[in-house]
């Protein structure tokens, strides 16, 4: 749930829009990532894995508690 909560707020720091391949970057922040496959890359892990991330945040907050728990 860390991991996920952390790709959304570089996906905003860094203006990558959901589900997006465009070339959006800030310019302020001299930032060549430009979409979610290059995210993916510079932290390691490949574009499924982040899309997964991802959707463990639509998760309802109770399976989001046991996930982060260990639970599930």
């Amino acid at each position: 749930m860390k991991m996920a909560k952390c790709i959304l707020e570089l996906e905003r720091i860094y203006g990558i829009r959901q589900g997006s391949e465009g070339k959006r970057s800030l310019e302020s922040n001299n930032s060549t990532l430009k979409n979610q496959k290059e995210l993916a890359e510079q932290i390691g892990i490949d574009r499924t894995q982040l899309i997964n991330y991802k959707k463990l945040l639509t998760l309802i907050p109770e399976l989001q508690s046991l996930i982060e728990d260990g639970e599930l």
